[in-house]
């Protein structure tokens, strides 16, 4: 019976590293030929659920032109199924978490051309066809935990970029010393929780039943 209880218990917890989600962002790209200038094009395009490529990403920071010549970081990543050609419409749509320390954050989109983002029911928007711009949201007052991000974008020909970044504390611009690029983190499914629970249950019953004899 020592046995078995020492290996469920280890199964449980090995059960539970298994089981926890891959921190990600996930992106859709969105395209059907047709021009995209504004907020109600893009979510038109994405309601007709026109998806050409998906991905999953730890950070957010892409460049259709490949040349570091657009944002304010040097990833420049690819987005997910657009050529390298500069000249193109599409719509992206990321989803994901964050994980963040209590206190006031300013978070920052770096996008050519419009973009919505989300933070935890905060949002900032910054419709139409621009060049390279960063806009800013802060929020006050946040409690350490889990947040979703939601961003809504969309490129209208020529060079497309897309960066997400964000800092404790309040800025009213963009500054490199300040800013940073923030990784998605992984949200425990209630599965997990309740494996890990077990798992401590076991753990716990062995001791008090060992220490008794």
């Amino acid at each position: 019976m020592k046995i078995l209880g020492i290996f469920l218990c280890a199964l449980s917890m090995l059960t539970v590293l298994m089981a926890s989600p891959a921190a990600a962002y996930r992106i859709d790209v969105y395209d059907n030929g047709s021009s995209i200038v504004n907020f109600g094009d893009a979510e038109s395009l994405v309601e007709s659920g026109a998806i050409i490529a998906s991905d999953d990403m730890s950070i957010i920071e892409f460049d259709d032109l490949g040349d570091g010549t657009r944002g304010n970081y040097s990833v420049n990543n690819a987005f997910p199924g657009i050529a390298l050609t500069g000249n193109s419409d599409f719509a992206v749509t990321v989803t994901g978490s964050i994980y963040l320390t209590a206190g006031d954050w300013t978070f920052g989109l770096n996008h050519d051309d419009g973009a919505r983002l989300t933070v935890g029911g905060s949002t900032i928007a910054a419709d139409g066809i621009a060049d390279n711009r960063n806009s800013l949201l802060y929020v006050n007052g946040l409690t350490a935990g889990y947040y979703d991000v939601e961003i809504l974008f969309f490129e209208h020909l020529g060079g497309a970029s897309l960066e997400f970044f964000g800092a404790p504390g309040s800025y009213s611009a963009w500054n490199s010393n300040d800013f940073s690029l923030i990784e998605s983190a992984p949200v425990p499914e209630p599965t997990t929780l309740l494996l890990f629970g077990t798992g401590l249950a076991g753990i716990a019953g062995l001791r008090k039943k060992y220490l008794k004899r």
